[in-house]
């Protein structure tokens, strides 16, 4: 489905498919959802100069269900007090400057989607329409808010100016993920365990918050540098021991997953005493 203008589906209002493949494109307004339904199949909502919204009166708990889920818009994805609320397995998000609010009702991952559709042309003919979209990114000032109810798996590079992701369960970073955030702050707030890869912020805060037995984690192993921070927040564990006598040899190991910062301050309030190990470079 193709507008010039805008797209507005009412309250109410379902599109759905057998698992078939959904584009909605609006050239220039906004592309407001009811609810969109594909199944085990991908979803691509496209609003090149406007706005993707939700209803502000809206009787369905998930706006679009999929597999995979393309989200592009010219100024913004959802609004801080109404976010979209997805069903998805993996999600790529692109805005302006408007910023990405968006709520999981499970586990997400934040990864590469393609989504290929053959488009009718005036003259009758098809035209095969490739959609390519990787990440989550903003324009300048924007901000991304994702939560999700269960885990957040992060495979590819986020970029914005501030980000908060929040997760049931875990907050993952593959060891190619990355976070750039130019001077705003980071959040990651897990109910569980985060693994760090790397999250860029030099002239930011970054705050790592892990539940009561969570650890944070590095993703790799590795001594490269995980997070680099004009103020680092730890809220929660480093590696903690699972032995009771902590050895020579056990440090060694909590020393290879624990993660490496780069940071001119950094604060860490604990929930007990148990060992843990952090590693600071400066």
């Amino acid at each position: 489905l193709k507008a010039d203008d805008a797209i507005m589906m009412d309250d109410g209002a379902l599109t759905q498919s057998n698992n078939g493949h959904i584009r909605y494109e609006a050239t220039t307004g906004d592309i407001t959802i009811g609810e969109i339904n594909a199944g085990t199949a991908k979803v691509a909502v496209i609003a090149t100069m406007g706005s993707i919204l939700d209803l502000a009166v809206d009787t369905s708990a998930v706006d679009i269900t999929a597999n995979d889920l393309i989200l592009t818009a010219g100024t913004a994805i959802g609004e801080p007090a109404n976010h979209i609320e997805t069903a998805v397995a993996t999600l790529s998000a692109s805005s302006g400057s408007g910023g990405i609010s968006i709520t999981e009702t499970d586990s997400i991952i934040v990864g590469a989607v393609t989504l290929t559709l053959n488009s009718v042309q005036t003259d009758g003919t098809f035209q095969t329409v490739p959609v390519i979209q990787s990440g989550l990114s903003t324009g300048q000032n924007g901000s991304i808010v994702l939560n999700a109810a269960n885990d957040i798996t992060q495979e590819n590079t986020i970029i914005t100016q501030t980000l908060t992701l929040k997760a049931g369960g875990n907050i993952t970073m593959s060891t190619v993920a990355a976070t750039n955030v130019t001077d705003g702050s980071v959040f990651y707030n897990a109910e569980e365990n985060i693994a760090v890869a790397t999250i860029n912020a030099s002239g930011s805060n970054v705050t790592l918050k892990v539940g009561q037995n969570g650890e944070i984690t590095d993703s790799a192993n590795d001594n490269d540098v995980n997070v680099t921070a004009k103020a680092l927040n730890i809220i929660g564990h480093g590696v903690q021991s699972r032995v009771v006598k902590v050895d020579d040899q056990t440090m060694v190991l909590m020393k290879q997953k624990a993660i490496e910062t780069k940071a001119d301050r950094i604060f860490i309030a604990g929930y007990t005493q148990s060992p843990s190990k952090m590693d600071v470079q400066t």
